[in-house]
């Protein structure tokens, strides 16, 4: 970190004046007062409209968090980048999910998401450093993108860089950043802040019902065997989140709307050991009236503070197809005493 900062331009006057400010005063022989000479107010209004925060939370686009969220917290995304047969596209800047629908509708078309190299992810934290004093990079599954790796790499470049596993994706991975966005605000230290992740992640909950199985089989996340029979039935898979890995737990059968019904009413059966401040559903292909009609069922089953309806970020749609559906909550500590929580206000 730095004890000092300038705005550039930088003229020699007022490098002097601040590298003197940091020597002891019986040293110093001679100090001008510059204050005298340009306008002292002025002055200070530069230096405290660049005063650097103290930490700043950043993640990457799979932690599908609304825009309203990140701009209440300033979370930052780190880019990964699409690839196409048509060219290569940055994820939170080129390519959104409406004209992402055009890719995955081709079944001629290869599509897939490629995390961002380490020199990409060291000129990322390298900016941020001139905003902050710390940062905290909140990373996707390190069983599931490579995004992790890249950042721990990069951040070896840095003193003030930490980077946290949050074992999840999508709304899962949000939550963990919504929570240590909300730490940092309320004035927690660096090593408070993982510390409290490292322990409040092994309470997320995170399941995903897939329309179809073939993108999912084609980024290797289910076996040929299940594949077929998926594919063969008319079957829609359901994949959990255990620790760190999307595994296959189970499928839905029948017309796509009733299996989406049963598979919120399977995963929200256990009320008691919920804990209700505040869940996410994260979708893709939806029309209107299913968001709705996902949002009632979900409602109907257990009464969130705050539920989330958030459409699936692109990255997460590249590896697992259209048509998706995800419920994210915590889970509560059976030791919780009733009432305010680590997520409550979030």
């Amino acid at each position: 970190g730095f004890d000092g900062y300038l705005a550039k331009p930088v003229d020699g006057r007022t490098l002097e004046t601040e590298i003197l400010s940091f020597l002891p005063k019986e040293v110093v022989e001679y100090r001008e007062d510059i204050s005298a000479q340009r306008g002292t107010s002025d002055f200070v209004q530069k230096i405290l409209k660049h005063r650097r925060r103290k930490i700043i939370i950043v993640s990457d686009a799979v932690c599908d968090l609304p825009r309203d969220l990140r701009d209440k917290y300033d979370i930052r995304l780190m880019h990964s980048y699409i690839v196409t047969d048509k060219g290569n596209f940055r994820d939170t800047e080129e390519i959104g999910i409406d004209n992402f629908f055009q890719y995955m509708s081709d079944m001629t078309t290869t599509v897939s998401a490629v995390t961002a190299p380490v020199e990409e992810f060291e000129e990322f934290f390298a900016q941020l450093l001139t905003e902050a004093e710390s940062v905290i990079y909140v990373s996707m599954s390190a069983q599931v993108g490579r995004g992790y790796a890249h950042a721990t790499q990069a951040a070896k470049e840095f003193y003030h860089v930490s980077v946290v596993d949050s074992k999840q994706v999508s709304g899962g991975e949000g939550l963990m950043v919504l929570y240590a966005a909300r730490l940092a605000q309320n004035g927690c230290s660096v090593e408070e802040i993982c510390a409290a992740l490292e322990k409040e992640k092994k309470k997320v909950e995170m399941s995903m019902m897939l329309s179809t199985v073939d993108t999912f089989y084609e980024n290797g996340y289910i076996s040929k065997s299940k594949a077929k029979i998926c594919d063969y039935f008319h079957l829609h898979p359901v994949v959990k989140s255990k620790h760190g890995v999307l595994a296959f737990c189970g499928v839905r059968g029948g017309k796509l709307d009733l299996a989406r019904k049963h598979f919120v009413q399977s995963q929200l059966f256990l009320k008691n050991r919920i804990n209700t401040d505040i869940a996410f559903i994260t979708y893709v292909g939806c029309t209107v009236e299913q968001q709705n009609n996902l949002k009632k069922q979900v409602e109907q089953c257990v009464p969130f503070d705050r539920l989330i309806l958030q459409r699936c970020s692109v990255p997460i749609v590249s590896n697992a197809g259209l048509g998706i559906i995800a419920i994210t909550y915590i889970r509560k500590d059976m030791k919780e005493i009733p009432g305010k929580t680590e997520f409550s206000d979030l």
